[in-house]
C-alpha cells in the first residue's frame, strides 16, 4: 500500500479548555483485568468519505470521548490515561487491491490468515500474546514494520482545520521525543506494545482507498482504553459528527466509580471469576486448574509455540440461524436465548474439529457486558472496560454427543445468572490487588492470570464473543458499511459473532489451520446448509 498522508489529529478546543491542564484518568480494576493488548477492526464502505471532513469530525469526536485522545502513563502503582490533547493518528493509504465484492456471495469462506501476515488492506493486530507470558519480540517487530512511525509522506490535500497537522509540520523535537515512540522501547519492560510514559497516542486510525472503488476504515487501540461497547459508541458519534447530527455523549459515570462498585474485603474473588493464581501454575509450564469434575494434571498448553494458526469467516443467513434457534428453543425444557444457543453451537463445532481424546476436558469462555445490569449501577454510556469473564467445562465426549439445546442449557447453568453480589466481590478483589501494588511494570496483575489466556492457546479452550448487540449500530459516513471484520490475534482460539448489513451473521473463527475447514463444515452441516465432507 502507498501511504498518501499521515496526520496527527488533536481534539477541537475552545478558549477556556485550551489552557487547561492535562486530564488524568486512572485506569480501573476492570481495565487492568482485560489487559493492554491491541484490539481493533475494519469497516468497509462502498463510498469513501471526504478526508477533510473525516479528520475534522475526528477532532470533535476525541474531545467528546477524551479517553481516545490519550497516552498511557504510570506513576508508582497507578496507571492512567493522560488526556492532554495528545492527539490521534489518522493515515490515508492507497491500495493496489480492488474493493472486495461483498454482493457476489461466491464463497462462504475467506482466505486463511497466516499469523505473520494478515490481509494486505487490513491493519493486522500482529503476533501478540495477551497472557501472563508475552511474545514481546514478535509483537514489537510486527507492529514496527506495519506502522512505520517515522515515515512521513507528502499530503495529497490541504486542511483548513487547526486541529489537523501534517506530521512534517510538527517540531522535530516533538516528533522524536514526544509523539514518535517506538513500541516496546521502555527500558525496564520491553513487552509493552504501547510504551508507558512515552506520550505516544494509544489510538490509531487508517483510511484505505481501494484501486477501483470503496474504502476500508481501520481502527486500533489498547483494550484498556475501552472495550467493544466504548469503541463502537465512539465510532458511532464520529460518524454522526461527520453527518452533522446529534451525538450521544459518554456517561458522567467514570472509571473511578468502578472502585466503588466493588464490595467485600477483597481477599478472594467469587468462584465464578475465571482466573488462575500464579502460585497454582505448574512450574515447568502453563497449567490451568480445571474444576473438580474434570481435574487433570495435564498441561493446558505448555510453552509450545503453535506455528500454523489462521482464521476463517463463515457468513450465515439470518433466516437460517433464526430457524435453527427456534428449533432448539422448542426442544428445551426452559427458556434459552439465541446467544446461549450460538455459544453451544460453536463450542460443539470446535470440539468436533479438534483431534482430541473424548475424555479430555475443554472449556468455553465468554465475556459479559456489565452495563445496565440491574443493581450494579454501570450505565450504558460508560467509557472504559466493563466486562467480566465466565466459563463452563465439559469433556470432548459430552460436547460431541449432546444436542445443541442440552449443551446450551449446560452453558447457561454454569455461566448464569450474573449475580450482582458475585460481580461486586470480583471487582472488590481486583481493586484490592491493584491498590496493594500487585501490578507489574506493564500494568498486568502479577498474582493471577485470566484462565482463558491459558486454555485457549491450545486445543483445550475457546473464547466466544457475541458482538451482535454492539456492532448493530448507526455507523454511517457517506453510506453504511458494506462489511465489518473484527481484528483479533491468532494466538488464541476465539469465535466472534456479528451481523452484516446484507442480512447475514458472521461467525469468525480463529484457531489452528488444520481445524478451520472442519469447524466450518460441521457448523454448516448442523445448521442444515452443508453436506458432510463438503
Amino acid at each position: 500500500m502507498e501511504l498518501l498522508e499521515r496526520m496527527l489529529v488533536r481534539a477541537r478546543t475552545d478558549a477556556n479548555s485550551r489552557a487547561s491542564l492535562p486530564l488524568k484518568i486512572s485506569l480501573s480494576p476492570l481495565d487492568l483485568y482485560m489487559g493492554h493488548f491491541i484490539t481493533g477492526g475494519v469497516h468497509f464502505f462502498l463510498r469513501p468519505p471526504s478526508i477533510e471532513r473525516l479528520a475534522d469530525a475526528l477532532a470533535t469526536a476525541i474531545r467528546l470521548h477524551s479517553s481516545f485522545d490519550a497516552c498511557l502513563m504510570r506513576e508508582d502503582n497507578l496507571l492512567a490515561l493522560y488526556c492532554g490533547n495528545t492527539g490521534v493518528y489518522l493515515s490515508v493509504y492507497r491500495s493496489e487491491k480492488e474493493c472486495p465484492d461483498f454482493r457476489s456471495g461466491a464463497s462462504l469462506f475467506t482466505d486463511i490468515i497466516p499469523t505473520d501476515n494478515g490481509f494486505p488492506w487490513m491493519l493486522s493486530s500482529g503476533s501478540y500474546s495477551p497472557s501472563y507470558l508475552h511474545s514481546a519480540d514478535l509483537s514489537n517487530r510486527a507492529y514496527q514494520e506495519e506502522l512505520p512511525y517515522l515515515r512521513v509522506a507528502e499530503p495529497s490535500a490541504r486542511y483548513s482545520s487547526s486541529n489537523v497537522h501534517k506530521l512534517s509540520d510538527l517540531p522535530e523535537q516533538l516528533l522524536s521525543e514526544k509523539l514518535i515512540a517506538e513500541p516496546g522501547a521502555h527500558e525496564n519492560n520491553p513487552t509493552i506494545i504501547y510504551t508507558l510514559n512515552s506520550g505516544a497516542p494509544v489510538a490509531d486510525f487508517r483510511l484505505v482507498l481501494f484501486k477501483d472503488r470503496g474504502c476500508a476504515l481501520v481502527f486500533r487501540h489498547v483494550h484498556s482504553l475501552g472495550d467493544g461497547a466504548s469503541t463502537f459508541h465512539f465510532l458511532q458519534n464520529w460518524s454522526r459528527i461527520y453527518r452533522g447530527e446529534k451525538v450521544s455523549p459518554p456517561s458522567v459515570f467514570n472509571r473511578a466509580d468502578i472502585f466503588r462498585v466493588g464490595s467485600g474485603d477483597g481477599v478472594a474473588p467469587s468462584k465464578k471469576l475465571n482466573i488462575v493464581q500464579i502460585a497454582d501454575l505448574n512450574v515447568s509450564g502453563i497449567e490451568a486448574i480445571p474444576d473438580d469434575k474434570t481435574r487433570s494434571n495435564e498441561p493446558i498448553s505448555g510453552n509450545t509455540v503453535v506455528e500454523r494458526r489462521g482464521a476463517i469467516r463463515i457468513d450465515i443467513a439470518e433466516s437460517t440461524l433464526a430457524y435453527f434457534v427456534s428449533g432448539c428453543q422448542m426442544q428445551a425444557s426452559h427458556r434459552l436465548s439465541s446467544s446461549e444457543i450460538l455459544h453451544a453451537l460453536v463450542w460443539q463445532c470446535f470440539a468436533l474439529a479438534q483431534p482430541c481424546d473424548d475424555q479430555l476436558p475443554t472449556r468455553i469462555h465468554t465475556l459479559f457486558n456489565l452495563r445496565n445490569l440491574e443493581g450494579l449501577g454501570i450505565p450504558d454510556g460508560y467509557e472504559g472496560s466493563a466486562v467480566l469473564g465466565r466459563s463452563a467445562t465439559a469433556t470432548y465426549a459430552e460436547l460431541r454427543c449432546m444436542g445443541i439445546h442440552e449443551l446450551a442449557s449446560m452453558f447457561k447453568r454454569h455461566t448464569k445468572p450474573l449475580a450482582v453480589a458475585d460481580i461486586q466481590r470480583d471487582i472488590g478483589y481486583l481493586a484490592r490487588e491493584y491498590a496493594d501494588g500487585h501490578i507489574d511494570l506493564g500494568g498486568h496483575y502479577t498474582r493471577f492470570v485470566i484462565e482463558a489466556w491459558l486454555d485457549c492457546k491450545g486445543e483445550r479452550g475457546l473464547i466466544v464473543n457475541d458482538l451482535r448487540t454492539l456492532t448493530n449500530i448507526d455507523l454511517r459516513f457517506e453510506d453504511s458499511p458494506a462489511r465489518m471484520e473484527i481484528m483479533v490475534g491468532t494466538e488464541i482460539n476465539m469465535v466472534s459473532i456479528y451481523p452484516n448489513d446484507d442480512g447475514t451473521i458472521t461467525v469468525h473463527y480463529v484457531g489452528e489451520q488444520a481445524t478451520l475447514p472442519s469447524f466450518a463444515n460441521h457448523l454448516l452441516c448442523i445448521l442444515g446448509v452443508g453436506r458432510p465432507g463438503s
